[in-house]
């Protein structure tokens, strides 16, 4: 289990995330760990968030389930949006976030292929579900912990 000392940042946490019961799940047992969690369910909903919001790191699912298929309205779609900010507008905040990307929607070969584009687009950490509550915890304390990247290239880890 991740302990934090007094001197952790505790973090308020974006978690783009499309299954409600998942969502809750997550946003209940990372309050154990101190942090705050808002749910958004898609890419656009999580850039206005991040627009009007304070948050110290972004949780996405890569893929958005939206009935029975899956969309690109994920995380795929806001790694590559805050990669566009970052390169556009390096004084905008949500350029610097620090994100991990979650899913389970595809397995094998596909799943390492899109890990690997959410990588070329930002993300610092990829987690294939299922994962444990602790292991998103450390994800969480290692991207805080590692800061923003001010200059090279960002140190990925999985």
């Amino acid at each position: 289990m991740v302990v934090f000392s007094d001197e952790d940042r505790m973090a308020n946490v974006l978690l783009l995330e499309d299954d409600v019961a998942f969502s809750e799940a997550l946003k209940s047992g990372l309050a154990i760990f101190g942090h705050q969690v808002t749910v958004v369910s898609g890419a656009a909903v999580a850039l206005d968030a991040l627009r009007e919001g304070q948050f110290d790191v972004v949780v996405a699912d890569i893929f958005i389930r939206r009935g029975d298929a899956l969309t690109s309205d994920g995380g795929i779609t806001l790694a590559g949006r805050l990669s566009n900010i970052r390169a556009m507008d390096g004084s905008d905040p949500r350029g610097a976030l620090p994100l991990i990307v979650i899913s389970g929607a595809v397995g094998g070969e596909a799943s390492s292929h899109f890990f690997d584009i959410v990588k070329s687009l930002g993300a610092r950490k990829v987690l294939a579900k299922p994962f444990a509550l602790q292991d998103l915890a450390q994800a969480i304390a290692m991207v805080l912990e590692q800061g923003t990247p001010k200059d090279g290239p960002v140190q990925y880890f999985s």
